[in-house]
């Protein structure tokens, strides 16, 4: 995940500057195992990247706690956000803001409902539900009834 931060940080910032780039991390919830992780594996990248600096903020699945987080790392001035979602539709507004502001922003785990956002990491939930479904009405050799 870092990596992908990295990346885009490269082709942002024009090099001019020695200080450290800021990435602000938006998360939904860190009250989960799959999340601590997340965030334990981007502070480990951080040892191998001095240049870079990672905020973080934790919206305790407080939807209006997150855009008010988001709005803060704008005004901080962070050259990069990445927002793991809460809700699509109530964050979209404030993502879409930060993206016209110039900040490249990653979207991690849920879409929002827009395209306005630098890139997207996680899975396609509709495509992967359809596999499934194809993958068992093959071991069920078209017999049984699938619902959804």
């Amino acid at each position: 995940m870092l990596w992908v931060a990295g990346v885009l940080l490269v082709s942002c910032v024009d090099g001019e500057s020695s200080r450290k780039l800021r990435i602000g991390f938006s998360q939904c919830t860190g009250g989960d195992a799959w999340r601590r992780q997340m965030l334990a594996a981007m502070e480990g990248e951080l040892l191998f990247h001095p240049d870079l600096e990672l905020l973080y903020k934790d919206a305790v699945g407080n939807t209006e706690q997150q855009i008010r987080d988001i709005e803060a790392y704008m005004k901080e001035g962070v050259d990069l956000l990445i927002v793991s979602p809460n809700e699509a539709d109530p964050i979209t507004p404030v993502v879409e803001k930060a993206f016209r502001a110039g900040i490249p922003v990653v979207i991690v785990d849920r879409k929002t409902s827009s395209s306005l956002y630098t890139a997207y990491v996680g899975a396609d939930n509709y495509e992967i539900g359809r596999l499934v479904g194809q993958y068992i009405g093959v071991l069920l050799e078209g017999k049984g009834k699938m619902i959804e």
